[in-house]
């Protein structure tokens, strides 16, 4: 069967300090959740570890970062989502 993931929007967004990322996704694996500016470079690995099915809550620090636009991207096997995240300082 072919895994499916759910990424919610994040929360706060736009983020100041931090910000909130859910999602579920229906087969345990590898699973990665990755941050990248606009133009697609990598600014922050979020995590990247074997990941149970179900809900998971990611707290995400974003102090280390510049203010404007991100993308948020969860990928597990060939299946990936991504969203926008807005750091406003």
């Amino acid at each position: 069967a072919l895994s499916s993931i759910e990424l919610e929007h994040a929360y706060p967004n736009p983020a100041h300090d931090y910000t909130n990322i859910n999602f579920t996704i229906s087969s345990s694996g590898q699973t990665s959740l990755n941050l990248y500016s606009v133009s697609g470079k990598l600014v922050k690995s979020i995590l990247n570890q074997f990941l149970r099915k179900g809900h998971h809550h990611i707290f995400v620090h974003l102090n280390d970062l510049h203010e404007g636009g991100y993308i948020y991207k969860l990928h597990q096997g060939n299946t990936s989502r991504s969203s926008k995240l807005l750091v406003d300082r």
